[in-house]
């Protein structure tokens, strides 16, 4: 299988808010798309074991956004209310990121609240260059594909059953978010293939 290791990933979501709110720390929630499915919980795990290694970071609301931008806009504006504080944000998958980012910007609170988000698409990569965004983690699709297609011919020509392999995570900020290597990322084409090294 060729995947993105989302237990380790997410551990690290923890260290990025961290960085993001400063020594201090502060309350953040967490916006998970579907309990139940197996990605959402490696990426709840992972971020909850980083949690405990960063006591000035209390978890205050957790809500399900169901992959859902309007969910996910609701939740966060519920939350913006029960927790006027709040200093941080993870969600977990593209309709929760923009969801939030939208419930962010009618509060007025972009730039104040740091917002670490998942996947790469193209209105997220704007949250990332307006600055509602502080950090996208990013999976290599193109590298998935490309190893499992070479995987699958491999198979058939050797009879050979290939391992498995982690194919990089990739965190996308304002300060990067132009660079050749990364946009090849979150921008693939086999014109410009994305950056294959960890």
């Amino acid at each position: 299988m060729y995947a993105t290791d989302n237990i380790a990933a997410a551990r690290k979501v923890a260290d990025l808010l961290a960085e993001e709110i400063g020594p201090k720390g502060g309350e953040v929630a967490f916006l998970p798309f579907q309990p139940g499915s197996g990605t959402n919980d490696d990426r709840a795990k992972g971020f909850k074991q980083g949690l405990k290694e960063h006591p000035e970071l209390k978890l205050v609301d957790e809500q399900t956004t169901q992959s859902d931008y309007n969910i996910a806009l609701n939740v966060t504006e519920n939350i913006l209310t029960a927790h006027p504080g709040l200093d941080g944000i993870f969600a977990a998958n593209e309709g929760g990121v923009l969801g939030a980012a939208e419930a962010v910007r009618r509060a007025d609170k972009a730039g104040d609240i740091a917002m670490i988000g998942w996947d790469a698409s193209p209105d997220e990569i704007a949250a990332v260059k307006e600055g509602v965004v502080s950090v996208l983690v990013t999976q290599n699709p193109f590298k998935m594909g490309y190893e499992g297609v070479n995987a699958a011919l491999q198979l058939i020509r050797t009879g050979k059953t290939p391992k498995s392999e982690e194919t990089g995570t990739y965190y996308i900020t304002k300060d990067n978010v132009n660079d050749p290597k990364i946009k090849s990322v979150y921008d693939p084409s086999c014109q410009d293939p994305p950056l294959f090294d960890d």
